[in-house]
């Protein structure tokens, strides 16, 4: 690959809200013992279960297991998603949380040769935001701001017009050159404030990918 087509794959991926598999680790948290990826937009909960000694065999032995881990795990994914930061002053209703949990895929799981389960359930962003979590869809835009928190599904100010976005992933820093980002600032209700001619109505039906400087906690 030359350097330049290294630079257009680059553009493309930071265009499309895609990126490097290691994120920094401020875009990195745990929230109630759950691991948010705001970079990839993933939540992901793991836990584990024992097997039952009193049971047979291992073989026996692991669904009951498997049951309880994903039971656990769900339990932490329910806790983790109540206290996530959703916009200025708003988190998560309690049926919209219901919601999500019945779109967790299983990320990865592991049978131990004693009967017991490891498990781990992921949920996207998308897909907690009731899109298809299967579907790379582009962003309605990308922002550079100077500092701002991580929330899910930030409000912006366009055209005068207020509107919340579907969901939010980003990127520490500033947006690299051939990036077309728009600038934004937050304002004192916590809102960001975008200079440009976006369509208020594609902001809110769609995703965007954030540059942000400095992590607001």
């Amino acid at each position: 690959m030359t350097a330049v087509e290294r630079i257009v794959v680059l553009v493309a991926l930071a265009a499309s809200g895609a990126g490097p598999a290691s994120h920094a680790a401020a875009l990195q948290q745990a929230v109630a013992g759950v691991e948010i990826d705001w970079a990839a937009g993933v939540v992901t909960a793991s836990a584990g279960s024992a097997a039952d000694y009193r049971l047979p065999s291992a073989q026996v032995a692991r669904p009951g297991a498997e049951r309880r881990a994903r039971a656990a795990a769900l339990g932490k994914m329910r806790a983790a998603l109540a206290g996530l930061p959703v916009g200025p002053g708003r988190i998560l209703a309690a049926d919209k949380i219901d919601q999500a949990l019945r779109r967790v895929e299983t990320g990865s799981i592991s049978y131990q040769s004693n009967g017991g389960v490891l498990l781990s359930l992921k949920l996207s962003f998308a897909a907690l935001t009731g899109g298809d979590a299967d579907k790379a869809d582009d962003p309605a835009t990308v922002l550079s701001v100077a500092s701002a928190p991580l929330e899910l599904a930030p409000v912006l100010v366009v055209q005068s017009v207020e509107r919340s976005v579907r969901y939010a992933v980003y990127r520490e820093g500033a947006a690299p050159s051939g990036v077309r980002a728009l600038l934004g600032r937050r304002d004192q209700m916590g809102r960001l404030i975008v200079d440009g001619g976006l369509d208020p109505d594609k902001v809110a039906s769609g995703h965007v990918v954030i540059y942000v400087q400095k992590v607001l906690r």
